[in-house]
């Protein structure tokens, strides 16, 4: 006879603990108590909530059940309810993972993210997505600024709680998990574990040396504006304009002899393999100027380089590359090209990388290792290689007095934690 101790699980669609961790045992509950009290009653039938607790077993099983308490153990490992900070970063990591969606082609329209596309696609798998039909603006996102009509100020207009809850929010609460797990075991055992990875904040700009004399001439002119207080996202407004002062050139040619061949018009009018008006050919254009991103910020480390070349990355990792291999132009550190020896100055920031075919400009900064925030950011990029899911839940839940009064629910339980149960 298998041994049960004294866990209780509620298997209802609302999953709540309150209090401190040595409590679980006493806060969830395996069985209803009040098994007889009636849910529904009509001319026809009689719901009891014993009979609502079997069919809600029988639908969702022991995976869902499973999921429930596991959730609510990392709620509690990670003071969710009362940790402010933790909270805003749940939040953070579950909006990001929303927002993976406006990158996948799946959902594009005309080369541009097309919100009612996935609407359909998560309604039609049967997720409750919540669209406000009154908004004057528009039911779908995206949302553009107001004033020119061309960049995003807002993605995803929908409401989709229901998706967060049955496919998004595992997920992030166990990676979250996973970091906690380095924080307060791995880097007890491990003094140097982040600090031998030499984590490296970086901002940069960068742009395609596909058209040389126009890319090399405007990046001379841009590192002269850099040292005269210019930023990055100055830069990347005025590329952008010089890319849409190119769209409206062509767009101009529709109709004339400089597009007799038609070039132009089936640019403009043809789209996803069909015929549109050529005014909104030139706005999808427009817009896409904006949709593609020429400034970015990120960390880098020994084992994750993000989407610099080997070469670029490792003068980035050089343990004095702050000392030797930058240049201050304000309160700023400029990475300098890698070709350059002797002495450096300003005129060295502009960066080549022929591997990509890029030019860059890279600003670069330590890591604060008293800085818990930017400790956390070095700990996500490590989370997959450090880490494995089945490890991390079960040393965690391995801290609870579990026990399942459900046969089923225990051995799925059994399964997934053998070393537990």
């Amino acid at each position: 006879m298998k041994k049960f101790k004294s866990i209780f699980l509620f298997l209802t669609m609302a999953f709540v603990i309150a209090g401190c961790k040595d409590a679980v045992a006493d806060k969830v509950v395996t069985k209803p108590s009040n098994s007889d009290s009636v849910v529904i009653e009509n001319e026809e039938s009689i719901l009891k909530i014993g009979e609502l607790y079997n069919k809600l077993k029988e639908s969702q099983g022991s995976e869902v059940a499973t999921q429930y308490l596991v959730n609510a153990i990392i709620e509690l490992e990670l003071n969710i309810a009362t940790d402010v900070e933790m909270q805003e970063l749940y939040e953070k990591r579950v909006e990001a993972k929303l927002l993976e969606f406006t990158k996948d082609s799946s959902y594009f329209s005309f080369g541009l993210f097309d919100e009612e596309k996935l609407y359909n696609a998560l309604t039609s798998q049967g997720y409750n997505v919540v669209c406000n039909y009154a908004d004057e603006d528009g039911k779908f996102g995206p949302r553009y600024d107001l004033d020119r009509d061309l960049e995003v100020v807002q993605y995803l207009l929908c409401d989709y709680e229901d998706y967060v809850a049955k496919e998004i929010k595992n997920q992030v609460l166990v990676e979250l998990l996973q970091e906690q797990y380095i924080l307060d075991i791995l880097m007890e055992e491990n003094d140097d574990l982040i600090t031998r990875r030499r984590p490296r904040r970086i901002e940069y700009f960068t742009i395609s040396r596909e058209d040389f004399d126009k890319s090399n001439t405007f990046m001379k002119e841009a590192a002269a504006s850099l040292m005269n207080g210019k930023t990055f996202e100055d830069l990347e407004e005025s590329w952008n304009q010089k890319l849409l002062e190119e769209i409206k050139e062509d767009y101009d040619k529709i109709g004339t002899s400089d597009d007799f061949s038609g070039a132009n018009l089936m640019k403009f009018g043809f789209m996803d393999g069909k015929f549109i008006n050529v005014e909104d050919g030139k706005m999808y254009h427009d817009r896409q100027v904006y949709e593609t991103s020429k400034t970015f910020s990120a960390i880098i480390t020994t084992n994750n380089k993000g989407d610099l070349s080997e070469n670029l990355a490792s003068s980035i990792l050089n343990a004095d590359v702050i000392e030797n291999r930058t240049v201050t132009i304000g309160q700023d550190n400029y990475l300098v090209d890698l070709r350059t020896h002797g002495d450096i100055n300003e005129d060295d920031i502009l960066i080549l990388d022929p591997d990509k075919n890029v030019y860059y400009f890279i600003k670069v900064s330590l890591i604060d290792f008293e800085d818990e925030a930017e400790v956390r950011e070095v700990v996500e990029l490590m989370r997959d290689t450090q880490t494995s899911k089945e490890d991390v839940l079960e040393h965690y839940i391995g801290k609870y007095n579990i026990s399942v009064h459900d046969e089923e629910i225990y051995e799925y339980l059994q399964m997934l934690y053998p070393a537990i149960f």
